[in-house]
C-alpha cells in the first residue's frame, strides 16, 4: 500500500475490502445471477453494495446486539438461495442451523468464522448443521468458508 493510500485510509476518504466483500467478489458467483439473498448483521459498506444490484432480492436483518447466537427470523423454511454472515465481529457465534433453515435446499452461505474459534471446530459446526463447507483463505484472518445446504 502506497504512502498517500495509508493517509487517505488514516483520513477516512478510503475504506479496506473486508475478506468476506473479496470472497464474494472475486471467489464465489453468487452476487451474478438472480438470486433471493439475506444477509445477517451487515456492515454498511457490503450492505449498499448488495442493496444496489439489480438482479438480487436483497433482504439485510440485523440482529439487536448480542443476539446472534440465539437468532430466529421471521422468513419461512427454505426461502433464500444465498445467506451471507460476517460472524467475526465481536467474537459472535454464526446461528447455523438458522441459517440452513432459511437456505433451498443447495443454496449457499457465506460465512466468515468467529474470532476465538479454530477453523477446524468451525468446520465441524458447519458440518452438523447440514452444509459442505469449503474454507476460502485469504491474506487478511477471518477465514471465509463458502457453504452448500445439503438435505437436512
Amino acid at each position: 500500500m502506497s504512502r498517500s493510500s495509508i493517509a487517505l485510509l488514516a483520513e477516512g476518504q478510503i475504506e479496506l475490502e473486508s475478506p468476506l466483500e473479496r470472497v464474494l467478489r472475486e471467489r464465489t458467483d453468487v452476487l451474478a445471477a438472480a438470486r433471493r439473498v439475506l444477509h445477517i448483521a451487515p456492515a454498511a459498506r457490503l450492505r449498499a453494495t448488495l442493496a444496489a444490484l439489480e438482479q438480487l432480492d436483497y433482504f439485510a436483518a440485523e440482529p439487536t446486539p448480542g443476539s446472534l447466537d440465539s437468532l430466529a427470523l421471521p422468513f419461512v423454511e427454505e426461502s433464500f438461495d444465498v445467506v451471507i454472515c460476517d460472524g467475526a465481529e465481536d467474537g459472535r457465534r454464526v446461528p447455523l442451523r438458522e441459517i440452513a433453515r432459511m437456505l433451498r435446499p443447495g443454496g449457499r452461505a457465506v460465512l466468515t468464522a468467529p474470532s476465538g474459534e479454530s477453523e477446524q471446530t468451525f468446520a465441524e459446526l458447519l458440518a452438523r448443521a447440514g452444509f459442505f463447507a469449503t474454507r476460502v483463505r485469504e491474506r487478511m484472518a477471518p477465514t471465509v468458508f463458502v457453504c452448500v445446504r445439503g438435505e437436512l
